[in-house]
């Protein structure tokens, strides 16, 4: 589903002295924003509005914001202040800020070819900018702006990006005339927000605005002004596919005809309370107020009821009814955060539509409000107007007096000074006005009575028998809106059964019945929960209303969803409303602490009882949970809310919701201590305490994971259970494994192991026999291994566990003889695990199949691997898993690879991204991305890898795990050495993974980036640094010989760089014997090939193609061939056999350009040269050559001073010939 986001600046204020300040930009991105968050209009996000900011800040803001963007977002930007042409640099546009100066464009404004990049850059194909631009000398004259000609400057934009601007390049954009010492907004933008809010806009009336309606709206409005200002808006829609961009909707435009929910039914109709032409029994209130409105007398008139009386729709119809009466009617809905300056504005803006400028002009200055007020009493002292403020309740503190002096100020001197106008406030309750005993307050609205009741249930559509009726009327307790409501479920069900059943349902409320019943099974998982979280509580008898908990933002937030599935209410008169009408009365209806506790109780009850399978809930379980622990919450039941808390938060931690976990951990530890220490609270404690740590793991460092951990050990001396000892130390194995500290993680390990045996844990068990595999592995202790794993899958078969004991048959046995390349040993115990496996464990087949697959695909046959990893995609749709679905079309895609079919594997890894931004766990997301980055990489189609590198960064960054972050740092740093061959760049994501991991204690990791850091100095010929860094490694892995043998191999190749064959030959022989005894065949590849080129240094060309030869035939990855194959290439060259020599560095070459090794590229290139050149043929050496010093200066490689130096004899050798 897309986004709808906006980033709107405005700069008005500047430290430049040449720059006159403006009036209107502020006003201009308030109302604007306002506009666009308003649901039934633009439905955008604007996290913040950028108001007279430093250049700085708006240029980062700016790349930001376009940086978030995903493919199909929609991205606005709006722009209002100076707009400044640099005329010394043909004439280019800047955008100002309050610390642009004039004489320093480049530097201190905002270039509009920055907006240009950052709008190319953006993965969003959906973007709109609008600029409102001006610059001083124009202003000076009464006007406002000049934007340059963008034709040129956006004219290489993608599909469905739209520049609207103010004017063209030589015409100014004015402010309104009649406010030239400050206008309330300027023209183009007041037109802007005009068609926007009023749906004038909606120039085809198809209920949507687009862009270029927009346009056509705004231009046409600003030409029936005063032609001579010569003002003309310029659009430009550069690029565009489909249909137009839409950028709001008509907030008065009929909405469609509703989709019958089931055949056989009359379609989905409801009133969802009476309109004017409905109104019964409202007659004498109505000539009351007309009279009271019309009577010279009476200044204010008050209009108080319950919530969904009928106070606003009475108030619209005397109104109406009035309209001849007055020269405007203004009307306000009020909100807390409305202040007095925000409605001196509002009615300034009103009357200036009326003609009268009085207000307009001194609203935007920083004068005293009771001055501002004198200037409205002024212009209300002329002409009649009637001055409607609604929702008058919000403003009220709890002595129901208004709270805001400033409000209170300007209705008393409405009150108290002699004008025309008349002010009819609307309330649900009473306010107590200091004022009161001059104020005209009729009788509050009621309920209908049993007679009129009856005639507004019969004008609803309800053609049933008075008994009937009248039982209805007595259920709605005779509100309006309750009849409403049961008129339209009458729609779709038989009243008689309605009124049967409703006392069934929860809370006995017809919103909740209608809600529930007729909308719940159209919606999402997101949407259901948000309507059930709108629950509401039965009003005490006497009202017979209900009343809304949560806030309007629930409201607010779904209605967009539903609007779109066209659900929407009607009247049988054609009056149409949508669900938002149906809850905006209740969301701010007032209850009592009691009343909301036990609301929040129940509704936790209800969560809790939904279907939760707490070995591995599904996503929608993990979020119910969490409203059952919301409202744990607010009910005051705190040892519950952390027993909720303990059963979701592993998963959301898994998910990558870090922050938000973190959040909630914290409350809800600090609401346990603050309770009795029985030992249900103390357990909990701990419970939280360990998921604290494991979230501090991530985001932390482990020096406070650790920490919590001890913490929880002391609280267990006085809180036994063996259960929770066994978490604790479990975690704290993995801690200290992580630091490196072997002894350490091998005591809680095993002590972990102990506890959860005796226990016949076998979940906890097989994590623990997982995590002791890392250890044992990583300290060379293999005999250890097949102890712990063979114990822990005993007990699973006496447990009758299934799927743990294919864990560790998975994990464990199967990676071992993977990585051993023992494949029928993990064939073997891959079969074991899926012939194990209950009939129900979908998932749990399917990742066996993915295992066999993979096996399958290294042992070459490919067929019977494809076999399997569509057997388990099938699974996976089954078990409706979208990650193990990924995963399997991932398996698919490198069978395809390793086969050959590398435009098939593409195919696969483009439906895997479709899938991945379906994965509704950020970390989820995160880990695929990632993979499919690497899955790009190793079939050379580089851009994409590092799109989805770059995807899955961002993830990790969003969700707050910092050592994700780092992960994907490092695989960046490994793809722009290897790949992109730009050491620099390389480097710097090295370095910002090795300061990431030192700040969290990862001794593993700081090593891992250590090592890397080394390689790529060695690359770019630091030949000593590097030397000593891995020098200082050997002492970091003295005891862990794999890691050894990879720094020994590093620094016999700097060795061998460095001219020291002898030195080389040693280390090199020392990583052989390493590899060959743990029978690791990447590693005795990788060192057979630069044995091979020792061998070649020292003149041995048997042994050299021999050693050679046998590293190419290890060789399981194409994109690993390269390196042998042109180390073949010279040893032929060295022979003089120029032809095999030509060949093998032409194979290699193919490797090279089709995977994306450039400097083994430019490697062999520049061996290719030299053959050409031996062979005579001088312009194709040339050429090679050429290319290859540039890829070397690019990639800063000390391949570059030997390059230049072939190209300069290659040189010579052409001069001597010409």
């Amino acid at each position: 589903m897309e986004r709808r986001s906006a980033l709107l600046i405005s700069s008005s204020e500047y430290q430049d002295a040449s720059l006159t300040r403006l009036f209107a930009p502020q006003n201009d991105v308030q109302a604007l924003a306002e506009v666009l968050r308003d649901a039934c209009i633009g439905g955008f996000e604007v996290k913040e509005l950028l108001i007279n900011k430093a250049s700085s800040v708006i240029r980062e803001a700016i790349a930001d914001f376009f940086a978030e963007q995903r493919r199909d977002d929609l991205a606005l930007l709006y722009f209002s202040g100076h707009g400044l042409k640099d005329d010394l640099n043909s004439g280019k546009l800047y955008l100002t800020a309050t610390d642009t100066r004039r004489d320093r464009l480049r530097a201190t404004g905002i270039a509009a070819s920055f907006l240009l990049e950052e709008v190319e850059e953006s993965k969003s194909r959906r973007i709109i900018l609008i600029l409102d631009c001006c610059f001083s000398g124009a202003f000076a004259r009464g006007s406002k702006g000049a934007d340059e000609e963008l034709d040129a400057a956006f004219k290489n934009m993608g599909y469905g990006r739209v520049v609207l601007t103010a004017s063209n390049a030589v015409q100014l954009a004015y402010e309104d005339e009649q406010a030239k010492d400050g206008a309330v907004h300027s023209i183009f933008t007041k037109f802007l927000l005009e068609g926007l809010r009023t749906g004038a806009a909606d120039l085809s009336q198809r209920g949507e605005i687009s862009v270029n309606d927009l346009y056509q709206y705004v231009n046409k409005q600003i030409k029936q002004m005063d032609s001579g200002r010569r003002q003309t808006p310029k659009i430009w829609d550069f690029d565009r596919e489909g249909e137009e961009l839409v950028i709001a909707k008509n907030p008065f435009a009929p909405p469609p005809t509703p989709v019958a929910v089931q055949s056989g039914k009359r379609p989905l109709t409801y009133t969802l309370r009476p309109q004017a032409h409905n109104f019964v029994d409202r007659v004498k209130q109505r000539k009351e107020l007309r009279s009271d409105l019309l009577d010279a007398t009476k200044v204010f008139v008050i209009v108080d009821g319950l919530a969904g009386i009928g106070k606003t729709m009475l108030a619209a119809k005397v109104a109406e009814e009035s309209e001849a009466d007055f020269a405007g009617i203004y009307y306000s809905k009020c909100a807390k955060e409305t202040d007095v300056d925000q409605l001196l504005a509002e009615l300034a803006y009103f009357l200036s539509g009326c003609g009268d400028h009085c207000l307009s002009g001194v609203v935007e200055y920083d004068i005293p409000a009771a001055n501002k007020i004198n200037f409205l009493l002024a212009a209300l002292g002329v002409r009649k107007y009637l001055l409607i403020f609604d929702d008058v309740h919000e403003l009220l503190n709890s002595e129901r007096q208004i709270s805001n002096e400033g409000i209170k100020l300007l209705f008393s001197e409405l009150l108290n000074t002699r004008h025309q106008a008349k002010v009819l406030l609307v309330s649900r309750v009473r306010p107590v006005l200091p004022w009161q005993q001059l104020c005209q307050v009729p009788s509050s609205l009621e309920s209908f009575d049993e007679e009129n009741g009856l005639e507004l249930l019969r004008l609803l559509g309800l053609d049933e028998d008075e008994e009937l009726l009248r039982r209805a009327w007595q259920l709605t307790g005779g509100h309006p809106l309750a009849m409403g409501l049961l008129a339209g479920m009458a729609g779709t069900m038989d009243l008689q059964l309605i009124l049967a059943e409703t006392s069934l349902f929860y809370g006995g409320s017809l919103v909740n019945e209608l809600l529930r019943r007729q909308f719940y099974t159209l919606l999402t998982v997101e949407e259901k929960n948000l309507l059930l979280r709108m629950s509401v509580l039965p009003r005490p008898a006497e009202f017979g209303i209900i009343a809304h908990l949560e806030e309007q933002g629930q409201a607010a937030r779904l209605l967009p969803a539903l609007v779109e599935k066209n659900l929407v209410m009607y009247s049988r008169k054609e009056k149409k409303y949508r669900l938002h009408d149906l809850v905006r009365e209740f969301s701010r209806a007032e209850t009592t602490a009691e009343e909301q506790q036990l609301c929040h109780s129940r509704l936790a009850d209800y969560y809790e009882r939904l279907e939760f399978n707490a070995d591995k809930p599904s996503f929608e379980q993990v979020q119910q949970r969490l409203e059952a622990q919301h409202h744990a919450v607010q009910s005051g039941e705190k040892a519950r809310a952390a027993r909720l808390l303990v059963e979701t938060a592993e998963h959301l931690r898994k998910w990558g919701y870090l922050e938000r976990c973190g959040k909630l951990l914290a409350e809800t530890l600090a609401a346990l201590e603050k309770l009795e220490p029985t030992k249900e609270h103390l357990l909990l404690r701990v419970d939280l305490l360990v998921e604290q740590g494991w979230l501090e793991r991530s985001s932390s460092g482990l020096d406070k994971a650790v920490e919590r951990c001890r913490e929880a050990e002391r609280i267990l001396q006085t809180a036994q259970d063996e259960g929770r000892e066994g978490k604790v130390c479990h975690a704290l194995g993995k801690f200290f494994y992580e630091e490196a500290l072997w002894e350490e993680a091998e005591q809680y390990f095993v002590r972990a192991f102990e506890l959860q045996k005796a226990r016949r844990n076998t979940k906890e068990l097989a994590t623990v026999v997982c995590n002791l595999y890392d250890l044992y592995w990583r300290v060379e202790e293999i005999e250890k291994i097949e102890k712990t794993s063979k114990e822990g899958i005993r007990i699973c078969e006496e447990e009758n566990d299934a799927e743990n004991k294919g864990k560790i048959l998975i994990e464990v046995l199967g990676k071992t003889f993977g990585i051993q390349r023992r494949w029928e040993h993990a064939l073997a115990v891959y079969k074991e695990s899926l012939r194990s496996r209950r009939d129900d464990d979908l998932l749990g087949q399917a990742l066996s199949l993915r295992k066999i697959g993979e096996v399958l695909r290294q042992q070459k046959q490919f067929e019977e691997s494809l076999e399997k990893h569509k057997e388990g995609f099938a699974l996976a749709q089954k078990a409706g898993d979208i990650s193990a679905q990924a995963m399997a079309l991932l398996g698919c895609g490198y069978t395809y690879r390793d086969n050959g079919d590398i435009n098939k594997a593409i195919e696969l890894y483009g439906q895997c991204f479709d899938v991945a931004n379906k994965i509704e766990g950020i970390s989820g997301r995160a880990d695929l991305f990632y993979d499919l980055g690497e899955a790009y990489r190793d079939v050379g189609n580089l851009e994409k890898a590092l799109q989805q590198f770059n995807e899955a960064l961002r993830l990790r960054k969003e969700s707050g795990d910092i050592l994700g972050a780092a992960d994907v740092f490092n695989r960046l740093g490994s793809f722009y050495s290897t790949k992109y061959s730009n050491l620099s760049t390389a480097l710097k994501y090295y370095k910002d993974a090795l300061e990431i991991k030192k700040s969290l204690g990862r001794s593993l990791g700081v090593e891992t980036e250590t090592n890397n850091i080394a390689f790529v100095y060695k690359h770019q010929g630091r030949f000593d640094e590097a030397l000593a860094l891995f020098k200082k490694l050997i002492w970091i892995r003295m005891n862990r010989s794999y890691d050894i043998a990879i720094t020994y191999n590093h620094i016999g190749h700097i060795y061998y760089l460095k001219g020291n064959i002898k030195k080389s030959f040693l280390y090199f022989k020392k990583s052989l014997r390493i590899y060959k005894k743990n029978n690791r065949v990447g590693g005795i590849s990788v060192t057979l090939s630069y044995l091979g080129e020792a061998y070649l240094a020292l003149g041995n060309y048997e042994k050299a193609l021999a050693t050679l030869h046998e590293s190419v035939n290890l060789k399981t990855v194409m994109s690993s061939k390269a390196i042998p194959l042109t180390s073949i290439a010279k040893v032929y060259y060295r022979q003089r056999n120029l032809a095999a020599a030509k060949k093998k560095c032409e194979e290699s070459l193919a490797i090279s350009r089709q995977y994306g090794g450039k400097i083994q590229a430019g490697v062999t290139l520049h061996l290719l040269g030299k053959i050409l050149l031996a062979q005579g043929h001088a312009e194709e050496a040339r050429a090679h050559v050429q290319e290859a010093v540039e890829i070397f200066r690019a990639a800063g490689s000390f391949h570059l001073a030997e390059a230049e130096k072939t190209l300069a004899e290659i040189n010579e050798f052409r001069s001597n010939i010409a």
